[in-house]
């Protein structure tokens, strides 16, 4: 008979093998199975030998659990330049209209190949490469032969303001941080960098690196995009590093003050956006390029994300498509969203990609019919856009409401008298003069444009 105290430590001892092993299969079943804690976000439905991939209050996409026969069936997945953001239209009811350069890879393929090959879109808006994966693993039974993948944008951004590096690679722990507060829950802040220091920066990134790994062993021949970034046209969103009093009217500065104050040699994400924006010496590229990778927030792929999707791609054999140079560094919505004309040259990009790779036939056109954008739609997002990064990054607007001009310009050259241009136009004046804009009154056009932001919405009151 064990005395008491040995008969104690072996229970304690039991006790703690038990919650290890408690742990560790907590741990497995998070990593793999574990769905988000907020089913509004996304959610794959399976049922009646039928898929639906939801995603907030956009459509959804539903297809066949297996392609029909004599269909190649290739599966597109990444964050929300794949899901079609912003294109994809909300309701309830399923959508064929994939969106972005997906549905322009599609249009492509049913003219060169009719009912040959059909893309199926798994993106999801605002996901990660965590979510890819998971998504990807249900993907396994639905009987595609091939994967395109344009992911890496989303790594950092719901990343908390404080977490342990050293933790982050448990899935438990990530998914246990996702309670807690973030560097801002408003657009406009300044401050330090959001996930701390390169330490975490570094943490995030073994993660992306983990999830990429994890997608190759899935074993699908796989097309793999570099992510392309708004460089040039549109300065960094949410955040920024800095002092606010210090980032005040940059772009005003002469170019002999901005040009002493970069060499000063510490770039905030602003700083660096108006020097290289400029160009006002040989090393302006690599400023807008400092610009994404030292933002406080960063909503457009790091140099350090391209990196490893190239890295990784490299080791497991993945065709490699540069989505910068595709697309350019000007054609986008807002940092990270294609304009329609980028995102037809992504997809032709991403087409090619798939013909090296063997996944589609190599008599298919190199210049296959894509439809033509619709250039007002586009620049009137567009300026829209412009107009909500004035009114919320008030410590500098000026740059803004020079861009709001432009791109509501490109609508009124081809439609001189619509309501939407003309009041953005309104708005951008008043936010330079303080003075309240006269609007229209006409109740439905106050709402469009109040949806912009709340921001917005308090100049079109006239407060």
């Amino acid at each position: 008979m064990l005395n008491p105290r040995t008969q104690a430590a072996l229970q304690i001892s039991l006790g703690v093998g038990f919650l290890a092993l408690a742990l560790v299969g907590i741990e497995a079943w998070e990593a793999r199975y574990a769905w988000p804690a907020d089913p509004s976000w996304y959610a794959v439905e399976e049922h009646d030998r039928r898929v639906c991939v939801r995603s907030q209050q956009f459509a959804p996409v539903e297809f066949p659990a297996a392609p029909a026969d004599g269909v190649t069936r290739i599966l597109v997945a990444g964050g929300s330049t794949t899901f079609g953001f912003p294109e994809r239209p909300v309701g309830d009811e399923p959508t064929t209209q994939l969106g972005g350069f997906v549905a322009a890879m599609q249009a492509a393929l049913d003219v060169a190949a009719p009912g040959k090959v059909e893309l199926i879109n798994v993106g999801i808006n605002g996901g990660n490469s965590e979510d890819t994966l998971r998504v990807l693993r249900r993907a396994q039974a639905w009987g595609a032969t091939g994967l395109v993948l344009y992911d890496g944008h989303n790594e950092f951004m719901n990343v908390p303001a404080h977490f342990s590096a050293k933790l982050w690679g448990f899935a438990t722990y990530r998914h246990a941080m996702a309670a807690a507060p973030r560097a801002s829950a408003a657009p406009g802040w300044v401050g330090e960098a959001a996930y701390g220091d390169d330490t975490h920066a570094a943490a995030v990134l073994t993660h992306f690196r983990a999830n990429l790994e994890a997608i190759a062993d899935l074993g699908w021949p796989t097309v793999a995009a570099t992510q392309a970034g708004n460089l040039y046209g549109l300065d960094p969103s949410w955040s920024t590093t800095g002092d606010e009093a210090e980032l005040r009217g940059l772009s005003t500065l002469s170019d002999e003050a901005l040009a002493a104050r970069w060499r000063a040699g510490h770039p905030s994400a602003d700083l660096a956006f108006a020097y290289g924006r400029r160009g006002l010496g040989p090393d302006s590229a690599v400023a807008l390029r400092t610009a994404a990778d030292v933002d406080g927030l960063p909503f457009r792929a790091s140099s350090t994300v391209n990196a490893t999707i190239r890295e990784v791609g490299a080791a497991h054999g993945w065709t490699l498509v540069d989505g910068e140079a595709a697309t350019g560094d000007r054609e986008f919505y807002d940092n990270v969203h294609p304009l329609p004309a980028a995102a037809a040259r992504l997809a032709m990009a991403m087409l090619n990609g798939m013909q090296r790779a063997g996944m589609i036939l190599p008599d298919f056109p190199e210049a296959a019919p894509i439809p033509p954008p619709d250039p007002p739609e586009a620049a009137r997002r567009t300026a829209a856009y412009w107009l909500r990064w004035a009114c919320v990054r008030q410590h500098d607007p000026v740059l803004r409401i020079q861009a709001t001009h432009v791109w509501a310009g490109r609508v009124l050259e081809l439609h001189p008298d619509n309501a939407d241009a003309l009041a953005i136009l309104a708005l951008a004046e008043s936010m330079a003069s303080g003075i309240p804009a006269a609007l229209p009154d006409d109740p439905e056009l106050r709402r469009r444009l109040s949806g912009i932001h709340p921001c917005v919405a308090e100049l079109v009151s006239g407060r």
